[in-house]
């Protein structure tokens, strides 16, 4: 069973990782640090949900997080030498699984394959070339980009 794990950023700009609570009257989302049980008021908008998944530097990956990846094209179909490429999207969570979308400057939808969203997610990361190079709050700008 995978750990439930949060993070969160402060009004102060500080990033916060644990469990995440709700004061429900006063909608108020803090994250409490699972050792130190110190708890912080985060911002909602930028509370994200651990994958359980990590890039290929060991770097935890969070809804949210900017990936970069080389796509090696799908199985059976290998791209002729030269048109590989660098892809980079953003995390999603979306009917229960965690999946890629907005890719670059493309048309934002989320990325087709043969297989389940999450099982691409997973081959990108087995793959070993996948990396976190930011965030959607940090570093909108890397979406903006076209490759």
């Amino acid at each position: 069973m995978r750990n439930l794990k949060f993070r969160g950023k402060t009004e102060n700009n500080i990033w916060k990782y644990g469990s995440l609570l709700k004061d429900n009257p006063q909608k108020i989302y803090y994250i409490v640090d699972n050792e130190d049980g110190t708890g912080r008021e985060v911002l909602e908008k930028t509370i994200g949900q651990y994958t359980g998944l990590k890039d290929k530097n060991g770097k935890e990956i969070y809804e949210g997080d900017i990936v970069e990846f080389k796509d090696v094209g799908e199985e059976g179909y290998e791209y002729k030498e030269g048109f590989d490429f660098d892809n980079i999207a953003q995390v999603v969570y979306k009917n229960g699984i965690y999946t890629l979308s907005n890719f670059g400057e493309t048309d934002n939808s989320y990325y087709a394959t043969n297989s389940t969203d999450e099982e691409r997610l997973e081959e990108v990361l087995r793959n070993g070339n996948c990396k976190v190079v930011g965030n959607i709050y940090d570093n909108p700008e890397l979406l903006e980009r076209g490759e």
